[in-house]
């Protein structure tokens, strides 16, 4: 099933970023309960990959993932340059609405 890219893409960013977070989170429990049934903890925006226990292949799948779903192409590195879902969440809203992203906010830097 796709989103509506462009229903998505006019939301307010903060509302954006939060459904392609939740979008992020439901495709991590989904990989978790078949790889990684132990890991109970919630998913929040500032649990890193890494945390996580996501491998490479694991990220680039990731990513895939959100590919499929929003129907827009999404480098295969996002995941590693934007370690956290909210930072891949603010990377992605950018990519869907067409806006600049502020790294040194999204990074924290």
């Amino acid at each position: 099933m796709n989103i509506d890219q462009t229903l998505i893409a006019s939301w307010p960013a903060e509302e954006g970023v939060a459904a392609v977070g939740a979008l992020i989170k439901i495709k991590l429990q989904e990989y978790l309960q078949i790889h990684q049934p132990d890991f109970v903890e919630d998913i929040h925006d500032n649990l890193s990959f890494d945390y996580i226990g996501l491998d490479s292949v694991a990220r680039v799948e990731l990513v895939a993932a959100l590919e499929k779903q929003l129907g827009i192409a999404i480098d295969p590195t996002a995941a590693y340059d934007f370690v956290t879902v909210g930072a891949l969440a603010s990377f992605v809203w950018s990519q869907l609405s067409d806006t600049p992203l502020d790294l040194n906010a999204v990074l924290g830097v």
